[in-house]
């Protein structure tokens, strides 16, 4: 046999091997992938995009077509949720120069253009698969919970979308899902984070805060120990609305914060952080309002959740440089921007014991107390906040 016949033979012999175990070699094709980082030389911010969207398109192709070549590998529906998680971009023009810009976290206008007609096909195709999820009669029971509490949460982020849209949603349908998801799997996390967007579905859709006492109180009892914590936290916030705050701490740039003290004023508690982004935007509206109404009656006290980063193992002294590094950050950053009330320091971040005790789940988060030292309003942000302030200041 001369060589050429023997390279065919090989070739054969090596397809007929593929072939036979190509749907493992497939789908660790897509496994592999998706725990892929960016390359460490990719280091702008167009080169990161670019990466980012070719990588998740390429996991995308390889998914649909792992899902068309075994119709009956029960491994499809997995590379269904793939779809799902890692939903495709349709870039159809993209700024270098501005991506270049962009602070991770923000997005600079005009730097992307998208396919808004392949897109909404892309979700058509979505919403048909997630009927076949739906369906299926092969999902294992581990994809299946996947598939239905993912689901849940992917639910909640586009009624989310269409709260802001000010579009109108069915929240009774997705309090079904929740109750299904409680149901099934009371000891998911991911089921009591729908349960919690649920609850900030209905905060953002009624405005009404101190209408969610009686749905706290239709679940104080549920099976699912993450619901039944949110829901502690929750009639907790009740409490705070029915009893006056009572907090006393040194502030980072030492002076005295007692609650007590400040009876008879209008007090803004503010829940944020220097690196949240949503926070830095809100600052204007907040300085402003202080400036015009201070002489009347209104204070501010941030509660930061500056992170100083001290590892559980470190020295006394390594911990001590850490935390002066972070609380100067915060005193320069509030100098910077003429931010002249108190900040409640101590570097533990989320683990600081007034937003762990409140259940503080996102940031900016905002108190606003009434003259007796009760919580009046809990979303008193952007032209809220005025209002709320002329309202109680009866000016």
């Amino acid at each position: 046999m001369n060589n050429f016949a023997t390279f065919i033979c090989f070739v054969l012999v090596c397809t007929m091997g593929c072939a036979a175990g190509s749907a493992d070699a497939d789908f660790k094709v897509i496994s592999e992938l998706l725990t892929e980082k960016t390359p460490a030389e990719i280091t702008s911010g167009s080169a990161r995009f670019h990466w980012s969207t070719q990588h998740r398109n390429r996991i995308n192709d390889l998914c649909e077509k792992f899902m068309g070549d075994y119709p009956a590998d029960p491994r499809r529906w997995e590379a269904a949720l793939i779809l799902f998680s890692r939903p495709r971009s349709f870039v159809k023009f993209a700024d270098d120069a501005k991506l270049d810009q962009q602070r991770p976290g923000t997005v600079v206008k005009g730097a992307v253009e998208y396919d808004l007609e392949a897109q909404a096909q892309w979700r058509e195709r979505l919403a048909a698969l997630d009927l076949q999820c739906e369906a299926a009669s092969d999902m294992t029971p581990e994809v299946r919970k996947n598939y239905l509490l993912s689901r849940l949460l992917r639910r909640a982020t586009e009624l989310g979308a269409a709260v802001t849209l000010r579009k109108p949603v069915d929240l009774d349908a997705y309090r079904a899902e929740v109750d299904r998801a409680i149901a099934l799997y009371p000891d998911e996390p991911r089921t009591a984070q729908g349960f919690d967007r649920y609850i900030n579905l209905v905060r953002r859709s009624t405005g009404d805060a101190a209408g969610l006492v009686p749905l706290f109180e239709a679940y104080a009892e549920s099976p699912s120990p993450g619901v039944r914590e949110i829901v502690q936290i929750g009639l907790m916030m009740k409490r705070a609305q029915e009893f006056p705050i009572d907090w006393k701490f040194t502030a980072a740039d030492g002076r005295e914060v007692d609650f007590a003290k400040l009876r008879g004023k209008v007090v803004l508690i503010d829940f944020w952080a220097t690196w949240c982004h949503p926070c830095v935007d809100e600052i204007p509206n907040v300085l402003a309002a202080y400036k015009k109404y201070h002489d009347a009656g209104f204070e501010v006290v941030g509660i930061s959740l500056e992170n100083a980063g001290v590892p559980p193992n470190a020295s006394p002294e390594v911990a001590a440089a850490r935390l002066a590094a972070s609380k100067k950050k915060l005193l320069d950053f509030t100098a910077r921007n003429d931010m002249p009330w108190p900040q409640y320091f101590d570097g533990t971040g989320w683990k600081n014991p007034y937003t762990a005790k409140y259940g503080i789940r996102g940031i900016p988060a905002m108190f606003l107390l009434d003259q007796e030292g009760k919580v009046a309003s809990l979303d008193a942000r952007g032209k809220k906040l005025e209002s709320e302030l002329r309202r109680l200041l009866k000016r």
